[in-house]
């Protein structure tokens, strides 16, 4: 059995999206468990299992959308697939992840592009029910702290499990992004060409690396510190806050790949770069797009 582990947030944009993608390409035996914290219930006959239990943090949801899979399991080598809401396998990944869990515990996205991060990330992770009982994984921040590009000590969701992983000499397997154009450094990233991951489908498209790009406009960045002193927060930061551009730009963007995700179900070959398998007009149309937005 494979149990799929998924959150959507506030709004159900992205389930149909992905159960569409989830039906084509898992063709086991499957359960889908999520926490649907949206303003609607008609989705509810999808999942096997739903709470609708209003809970903040996403590790904590994660976890309870673990130990609920684990106890309706039967069999320890039944496999755990944590998939952001936003993400969904774009082939038969099956497979290839068998191949990998033989000589690993844990397979994950690692996105390494968000200024370095080196754990195992939860938009796409799968490992054995039994690996996460026997140590008590746990996808809360902490344990395992690293520096990202700019020297700055980080944790985040996947920290402890790296600790983990790290204390008990244990490999694991991670995905890299296999983009070869990159409209976003971060967001609508391909990993190893079997997954995709929108990025910020459920929050305001703000990241680290946005912030970095954002820190390098000096002056601007200067201006909004020093007004802070006299500006109330709020306006300072509607008026003058360095990143008040770039994440304009980014729901833009996050729009427009959103419609063309919708319109075009080969869409991840536009950013793997195989544009003989794109359909050429929408394609031409989301470049169109990018190079407004921009």
């Amino acid at each position: 059995m494979i149990y799929v582990l998924t959150i959507h947030w506030e709004r159900p944009d992205w389930i149909d999206i992905q159960l569409k993608y989830l039906n084509k390409y898992i063709t086991e035996p499957h359960k889908k468990f999520t926490f649907l914290n949206i303003p609607t219930n008609k989705y509810d006959n999808q999942f096997d299992y739903v709470s609708h239990e209003n809970i903040k943090r996403h590790a904590s949801k994660l976890n309870i959308l673990a130990d609920m899979a684990c106890f309706d399991s039967l069999d320890d080598n039944d496999l755990l697939l944590f998939i952001d809401g936003d993400a969904f396998p774009i082939n038969d990944f099956l497979p290839s992840i068998r191949s990998s869990l033989m000589d690993h515990k844990l397979v994950a996205v690692e996105r390494k592009e968000n200024l370095g991060d080196c754990q195992p990330h939860p938009c796409f992770c799968i490992t054995t029910v039994g690996f996460w009982k026997n140590y008590n994984l746990d996808w809360n921040p902490g344990g395992a702290y690293w520096h990202d590009l700019n020297e700055k000590k980080i944790t985040d969701l996947g920290g402890k499990i790296l600790k983990i992983l790290n204390d008990n000499g244990l490999k694991w397997k991670s995905l890299l992004r296999s983009n070869k154009r990159n409209p976003h450094p971060l967001h609508y990233g391909v990993y190893e060409d079997m997954v995709y991951h929108h990025g910020a489908g459920f929050r305001n498209p703000a990241t680290r690396t946005d912030l970095n790009i954002a820190n390098r406009r000096k002056i601007r960045t200067k201006l909004y510190h020093f007004l802070s002193k006299f500006l109330p927060h709020q306006l300072n930061k509607k008026l003058f806050r360095p990143m008040n551009k770039v994440v304009k730009q980014n729901k833009k963007m996050s729009s427009a790949v959103f419609d063309y995700i919708n319109a075009d179900p080969q869409f991840y070959n536009y950013f793997l770069g195989k544009d003989e398998a794109c359909d050429t007009d929408k394609a031409a149309n989301l470049i169109e797009k990018f190079e407004k937005i921009s």
